[in-house]
């Protein structure tokens, strides 16, 4: 199908984990992509396997100036409803995320945009390995957090682009406002 063909998507941190699988799941569907991330060799990579439907632009997430250089979009998590210690701030903001965009809804929905939230759980991606853990100490911490997830193990990154892909099709287009949890059911069982 191509569902997203004369689209332009941009997948901030597009160059690994789920942001790829994301640009590569629209790729897929005909849109143009335009990717970001921080480290100039990983983007190059990730043009390379969306194969000439991208734009790559190096942008670090963190830099407020270069964030407000892009129309910022980023991913929900779990840690908004549950209680994981040291994840404060973090779960806040994730928090926060959800209620903007039931309050953007509300505000956007008259020019036909609707937004909605992904919130993944945990995700086999190279975040894990950017933890500054051992090898040992990162699979201990990996297998704890797996015995917290009910179906057993860690999502895959195309798992999650392929909810982010359903709710920007026009047949989600009756979801609106609502946030989309991804996690193997660790919040909700």
């Amino acid at each position: 199908m191509n569902r997203f063909e004369g689209k332009t998507v941009l997948v901030t941190g597009g160059s690994t984990g789920i942001g790829l699988a994301t640009a590569q799941a629209f790729a897929a569907e005909g849109a143009r992509v335009v990717i970001t991330g921080r480290d100039p060799q990983t983007l190059e990579k990730a043009s390379a396997t969306l194969r000439g439907k991208v734009v790559a632009l190096r942008s670090d997430a963190a830099d407020v100036a270069a964030a407000k250089s892009l129309a910022a979009t980023l991913n929900g998590s779990i840690n908004a409803h549950i209680g994981m210690p040291n994840s404060s701030v973090y779960a806040a903001s994730k928090a926060a995320l959800i209620s903007l965009a039931k309050t953007l809804s509300a505000e956007l929905l008259p020019r036909g945009v609707r937004v909605n939230v992904v919130s993944p759980g945990p995700v086999t991606t190279p975040l894990y390995g950017k933890l500054g853990f051992d090898a040992a100490t990162l699979e201990t911490v990996a297998a704890q957090i797996q015995n917290q997830v009910p179906l057993g193990r860690f999502g895959k990154p195309e798992e999650i682009a392929s909810t982010v892909l359903h709710l920007s099709s026009p047949e989600s287009g009756f979801i609106v406002g609502t946030e989309i949890i991804v996690d193997g059911g660790m919040s909700q069982l």
